[in-house]
């Protein structure tokens, strides 16, 4: 995605853009979509392409397995996937369901403005959009609180902020130390579209080199890509085709 730096006039505050795009983010919280998402997944030993349906399941997302490398899966795949979607939804339906998830956090906007000191270091123009550029380093001397904070402050900042929406549109976050097995140098950028009027990712691209346990050590990128997105208005359990 190609960006233009333009000269600086009349910026406004880090905290004022910050404060303007987490509640422009508040604002469509509510809103559900429906989407299609590649995964690539990229090693030495090749690349692999994995396209997914997600859908409203029961009331909340589910990634569906609907092609391989582009192609249809074989009937083994295409039944066991089947008979996944319906555990997980019997599993949903029942009245003590409570959906959990393991994700590795990188932290929200709130986060970042919390432990990082933020400057508004230009303009710039992504996806053809003016925007605000705001670099953010972690607070000298500042102790964090969890352990979660503790990888936040392993990372340095750079966010995208629209000049008409007042939205963050793009954001990479660039590892300085390490942080759960992930060391210096790996990066994540996360891109995002407008969808009707609603600002959704478009992409996003992790690159790593993650160690674990000492003697395991792995490099590799994966490559997410979001499209096809459609408001989910009413409850149902209608499949894509």
């Amino acid at each position: 995605m190609p960006v233009l730096l333009l000269v600086l006039s009349a910026a406004p505050e880090a905290n004022e853009l910050f404060n303007s795009a987490i509640a422009a983010r508040k604002a469509q919280a509510e809103k559900k979509f429906t989407f299609r998402e590649d995964i690539e997944q990229v090693r030495q030993s090749g690349s692999t392409i994995e396209t997914f349906d997600v859908i409203m399941l029961e009331g909340e997302n589910y990634r569906k397995l609907i092609l391989i490398d582009g192609k249809p899966l074989d009937a083994k795949r295409q039944k066991q996937v089947n008979e996944d979607m319906e555990k997980t939804r019997a599993a949903r339906q029942r009245p003590s369901f409570r959906s959990i998830r393991r994700t590795v956090k990188i932290g929200d906007l709130a986060d970042i403005q919390r432990l990082f000191d933020c400057k508004v270091a230009g303009e710039e123009v992504v996806g053809g959009r003016k925007t605000w550029r705001v670099e953010a380093e972690p607070k000298s001397g500042i102790k964090p609180a969890n352990k979660q904070d503790q990888n936040f402050l392993a990372t340095r900042r750079t966010l995208w902020f629209d000049q008409e929406e007042g939205i963050n549109i793009k954001m990479l976050t660039l590892y300085i130390r390490d942080a759960n097995g992930f060391q210096p140098g790996s990066e994540l950028e996360v891109a995002f579209t407008k969808v009707n009027s609603t600002w959704l990712p478009e992409t996003y691209h992790f690159r790593f080199h993650l160690k674990a346990l000492v003697v395991v050590s792995a490099r590799g990128e994966v490559h997410h890509r979001f499209y096809d997105c459609k408001l989910f208005q009413t409850e149902s359990n209608l499949i894509p085709q």
